[in-house]
């Protein structure tokens, strides 16, 4: 370990073989967290190759215990989105690349700080099943189409240790460090696609389009050399992503937009990445014909019921319950919302109890926040630009202060942002 260290701090680059045993051992537990803290900073510093970077994904990949889908229909799809607020993507794309013939399989973990996950907004459904075993989760696919499940901690265990200590290191930037942590996951999982929501903006860790595009591109290198099928699309982060943040508030969205067609920010942008799917498995369906005609609504019923939730949430969303308190935030100000500081938001509905702060944490799954303006709108005074679901009067007086330091009025116009800046790997 010392030599790995040394070879770092001046420089030089590790051989696969070497990066296979540093795992190896890491995942013994044999390696002191002072060693190994040394080595992320000297990584950071001095960065990783994309051969490094491939093999640290390959070895973390191998460290644990894989799902098992040889079974499954190939091509087999995964999803993974860098995270944001108000990304209800999944719910919403695996029942329709499901209706659209293709299988799709999804390990996901649960939020933590102000990015809600997937496993939390999924477990709002009453009685829905989030923790799986990899025989289950095989199961549920092959007779719906998708299936999700709460990321085993047999799963690429060694990501969980590097994780733990970049984070306690300040070296969770790393541009390869987050590229291996994500692949080395989607690697384990199997699947023969991988397609990757790259987030940018006030609410994503990479804060503009070309700081997005080369953590893609470092994710679509290791992809192509494990011979997978990979794109990358760059999308918008810098305004809630869908109008409702919140557990259960989010899962009333994503059921609501695909009973309306999916013509939301949300929807436009999961029908768009359920086509680039459709795409890189060679499926001639597109994702609106299931979508209108009601196949993508029926086996998102079907897909809930596999998982043991209430699918009568479907047509009556009032079973997923409500928060005690609603309170409407109004605009004090006239002109034109130039920015809803996403971060501002997903903290709100974090100190109302939606979010934690530690993995332990218990949340509630009724509070959030709906979002009624979009950036670009002409705002009067007194219009609602927020609607609080908290359990308290005095909670939602304290969000409501909070909320509106996260929008800026100005007197000029501006321009939406632009929902999606580029997609990586479709040429050809």
């Amino acid at each position: 370990m010392t030599q790995l260290i040394a070879e770092k701090r001046d420089g030089r680059a590790h051989s696969p073989d070497q990066i296979q045993e540093f795992i190896r051992r890491l995942s013994r537990k044999e390696l002191p967290d002072y060693q190994v803290a040394a080595w992320l900073m000297a990584a950071y510093l001095n960065g990783l190759s994309p051969e490094e970077t491939h093999a640290l994904a390959v070895a973390t990949s191998q460290s644990g215990r894989a799902p098992d889908v040889s079974g499954l229909p190939r091509p087999l799809i995964d999803k993974h989105s860098t995270g944001g607020v108000g990304d209800t993507v999944t719910p919403l794309f695996l029942p329709i690349v499901a209706a659209m013939g293709l299988t799709a399989i999804k390990t996901s973990g649960r939020g933590l700080g102000f990015t809600g996950g997937t496993v939390d907004k999924l477990s709002a459904i009453p009685g829905f099943r989030i923790q799986l075993s990899p025989e289950e989760l095989g199961d549920i696919a092959r007779e719906v189409g998708c299936a999700v499940a709460a990321q085993s901690a047999d799963l690429a265990p060694a990501d969980g240790i590097l994780y733990h200590l970049r984070d306690a290191t300040e070296t969770v930037g790393s541009l390869p460090l987050i590229a291996a942590s994500v692949m080395g996951k989607k690697l384990a999982g199997g699947a023969d696609i991988i397609l990757l929501d790259v987030k940018s903006g006030s609410g994503a860790l990479m804060k503009t389009p070309e700081d997005a595009a080369a953590l893609a591109n470092a994710m679509l290198q290791i992809g192509r050399a494990s011979q997978k099928k990979c794109a990358a699309v760059i999308t918008d982060m810098s305004q809630p992503l869908g109008a409702s943040v919140g557990n259960a508030l989010e899962i009333r969205q994503a059921i609501q937009d695909l009973k309306l067609g999916m013509q939301s920010r949300l929807g436009r942008l999961t029908v768009e990445l359920c086509r680039i799917a459709g795409r890189l498995a060679g499926c001639p369906v597109q994702p609106e014909s299931v979508v209108q005609d009601g196949s993508a609504l029926g086996k998102m019923k079907e897909w809930i019921a596999a998982q043991g939730g209430d699918a009568r949430v479907v047509d009556d969303d009032a079973l997923l319950g409500a928060a005690p308190v609603i309170h409407v935030v109004r605009a004090r100000a006239s002109g034109f919302l130039h920015e809803i500081a996403c971060s501002h938001v997903g903290e709100v509905v974090r100190s109302l109890g939606g979010g934690r702060k530690r993995k332990e944490d218990a949340i509630d799954p009724l509070v959030g926040v709906r979002v009624h303006a979009s950036i670009g709108d002409r705002i009067q005074s007194g219009d609602a630009l927020f609607e609080i679901h908290a359990n308290s009067d005095s909670d939602a007086l304290r969000a409501e202060e909070e909320l509106l330091t996260a929008v800026h009025i100005e007197d000029t116009g501006c321009e939406p942002p632009t929902l999606i800046h580029n997609v990586i790997g479709l040429e050809g």
